[in-house]
């Protein structure tokens, strides 16, 4: 955990979006699919993705996060291949927001 901090730049950015980060009906097409585009879709689209793991569609997020491996890559938990891969770790408010459209029934809205 240490490690991957200090991979991160070591910052202390913890407690930088408490409050701010609003969870309230998140919706795919303005909050998830943003997310997804800018951190996800390098890697995870075209003809041959990586991990042959494709995320250009809202029916291919959705099974990911169906079978907890969105949630369980994002947030870097031992067990999970990292994501993004290469990269920093997505934003608190960002995890928070797609565990909340998970918990709030993964809709595509």
């Amino acid at each position: 955990l240490i490690y991957n901090w200090i991979l991160q730049g070591a910052k202390n950015d913890s407690c930088k979006l408490s409050g701010n980060c609003n969870l309230i009906a998140i919706s795919y097409s303005k909050e998830v699919l943003p997310i997804i585009n800018t951190n996800c879709k390098v890697c995870h689209s075209g003809t041959a993705p990586l991990g042959n793991l494709s995320l250009t569609s809202y029916t291919e997020v959705k099974s990911i996060a169906n079978n907890g491996k969105l949630v369980c890559s994002i947030n870097w938990n031992v067990g999970c291949v990292s994501m993004p891969k290469g990269g920093k770790k997505l934003d608190v408010c960002s995890i928070q927001k797609i565990e909340a459209w998970i918990q709030q029934g993964g809709l595509n809205n």
